[in-house]
């Protein structure tokens, strides 16, 4: 098996039946051989009828995992160890594909010099953009455009991320505590889990041949939906640990942080263009989630 596509979900049947649509179309060399793995996140819908109905007409094999331990870092994980590829690439439940998607992600790691690729994420808009909204600094909205030549990357993004099996044999799975859940709107696994490769002396690459799209529901162009996953993304960030290893820390917490407060708590209210304003307010939500979350750490540690 040269490929395992896996894609974890939960609660979301509609959205994966068009994504496992799009995958019909994939345009991939008759040689090489690949399978669908769908981890079932602990779904209360349709999601196996959904899945059962696509095996039976699928050009690939289709295999359904369920993974009641809720949290999308543990679906991975099983489906992870459960694939054959010799290539594992990952993709969200809500996505459409590129013909090429998956051909693009396998020359790359085929050509490149590089133990993972990630590839181009476009949203795609159900409506117009809020007045606020600025791509600055965050993946509320889930996106990557570097062009159209290969790059080196320092993260991956687990909507369009492939990587030779060895980088889980050699460094371990995705953090369980870091991942979508219940509590959390922001992830860190697949971040996270790119850094321990980086650490490691590896190296991820940019491949911009491999395309998905990916929606953009209008809940998340929302201003409190944006304040809840800044505010969760600066816990994400505490819990991973993703900061360069020479970071001072003042009580476990990095000092950036505390400068990020400072400044943008000083500069929110005197601030009157609207997306800077907003800006401005997200990342005091963010520091001050990730200075908190630092403290909680800390005295759950004595």
């Amino acid at each position: 098996m040269d490929l395992s596509v896996i894609i974890a979900t939960f609660n979301r049947c509609a959205a994966l039946k068009q994504t496992l649509a799009s995958l019909e179309g994939m345009t991939v060399p008759s040689s090489v051989g690949w399978e669908l793995f769908v981890a079932d996140n602990n779904s209360s819908d349709d999601t196996p009828t959904v899945v059962e109905e696509f095996r039976r007409r699928a050009p690939m094999e289709v295999r359904y995992l369920f993974e009641a331990r809720q949290g999308k870092s543990f679906a991975l994980n099983a489906a992870i160890q459960q694939a054959r590829g010799k290539i594992i690439a990952f993709t969200d439940d809500d996505v459409t594909f590129d013909p090429n998607w998956l051909a693009s992600l396998k020359r790359g790691l085929d050509e490149l010099d590089c133990i993972a690729v990630g590839g181009k994420i476009i949203p795609v808009w159900d409506g117009p953009l809020p007045s606020w909204f600025q791509w600055e600094g965050q993946q509320a909205v889930v996106h990557l455009d570097l062009g159209e030549k290969p790059t080196e990357l320092n993260f991956a993004i687990g909507a369009n991320a492939a990587f030779r099996r060895e980088a889980f044999e050699k460094y371990g799975l995705f953090q369980t505590k870091l991942g979508v859940s219940a509590e959390s709107a922001a992830s860190y696994e697949d971040d996270e889990f790119g850094h321990r490769l980086i650490r490691a002396g590896e190296k991820i690459m940019y491949v911009p041949e491999a395309i998905v799209y990916h929606p953009v529901a209008p809940h998340r162009l929302t201003k409190a939906y944006f304040r809840k996953w800044f505010h969760d993304s600066g816990r994400m960030m505490i819990k991973a640990r993703i900061w360069p290893e020479d970071t001072v820390l003042y009580a476990g917490i990095p000092r950036y942080v505390f400068r990020e407060l400072v400044e943008n708590l000083v500069r929110w209210p005197l601030t009157f263009d609207e997306k800077l304003r907003f800006r401005r307010e997200l990342l005091v939500r963010r520091a001050a989630a990730g200075m908190l979350e630092g403290l909680r750490l800390r005295l759950s540690k004595k």
